[in-house]
């Protein structure tokens, strides 16, 4: 049994996006943990003192970190109660709101770490794909699926694909922690150049596939990868698909670096990354 771990902000926590959860947790059939994540802006302890011309912010502290401890309570008593609305038996992890810090660490310990793209880790950000998220997915040592407002329907799957390991890890990856899935189409998406459009390994890539899928295609464009991609992407409304290597060299094979954040924000699939 796989170990998912699902990630959801306490200022945007909905039914819809916890039955995502559910989903996910269905197509791989793993046990589901939630993580509450509190993108609140701590306030610093000052040591003061009380004096004439002085201001005494401990006690604003005070009451701060009361009213803070009051709110994360109802958050875990709120999730708790829609979870058992919904018949779904899971726990969540320390039983209190974390930082996506603690999150990085706790997703050591996962197969999968499942988040909505429009937690706003970073509070200054008004944009739902934050500095914050970019730093989560370059670092965090488990697979991560991004899913979108909540929704999971999903009726096609599309693997990007350059022929390097990285692309077939994520592949992979993704094969082994979703068997729920084999049932769906698959294209395996390959964007070469002028000069070569023949796929990489294209027997043995193949090969890998047909063992667990019965549906497969393949696709091949020619052009700038990141424009590729989001062309073909654009109208799929119910696909998902796969990248390897999110902020690490081999992503640059298919992406200029300063593409990579613009294609995932644009896009409006669920999208599975991983790393080697």
């Amino acid at each position: 049994m796989q170990r998912i771990l699902a990630a959801i902000s306490i200022s945007n926590f909905t039914e819809k996006k916890l039955r995502s959860f559910i989903d996910c947790a269905e197509f791989s059939g793993g046990k589901l943990d939630l993580a509450l994540i509190d993108n609140d802006i701590p306030v610093p302890i000052v040591a003061t003192f009380e004096g004439v011309g002085y201001f005494d912010y401990s006690k604003i502290d005070d009451e701060y970190y009361k009213e803070r401890d009051k709110k994360n309570s109802l958050a875990v008593n709120t999730a708790y109660e829609l979870c058992s609305r919904i018949g779904l038996r899971t726990s969540i992890v320390l039983n209190r709101p974390i930082t996506p810090h603690e999150l990085v660490q706790e997703s050591t310990f996962a197969d999968l770490l499942v988040l909505d793209h429009a937690i706003p880790f970073d509070p200054y950000s008004a944009n739902g794909y934050t500095l914050g998220m970019q730093e989560l997915l370059q670092t965090a040592p488990c697979p991560v699926l991004i899913l979108r407002d909540g929704a999971i329907d999903i009726e096609e799957l599309i693997f990007t694909y350059n022929g390097t390991a990285s692309s077939i890890y994520a592949i992979k990856q993704f094969t082994q922690l979703f068997p729920g899935l084999s049932d769906r189409p698959v294209s395996l998406l390959y964007v070469g150049d002028e000069d070569s459009t023949s796929v990489p390994h294209h027997e043995n890539i193949m090969s890998y596939l047909q063992c667990h899928y019965s549906k497969i295609g393949v696709r091949v464009l020619k052009g700038r990868p990141s424009a590729e991609i989001m062309a073909f992407l654009r109208n799929r409304k119910t696909a998902l698909v796969t990248f390897g290597a999110y902020g690490r060299s081999n992503l640059s094979r298919f992406f200029h670096p300063s593409d990579a954040d613009n294609t995932l924000r644009l896009l409006k699939l669920p999208v599975f990354i991983t790393h080697i």
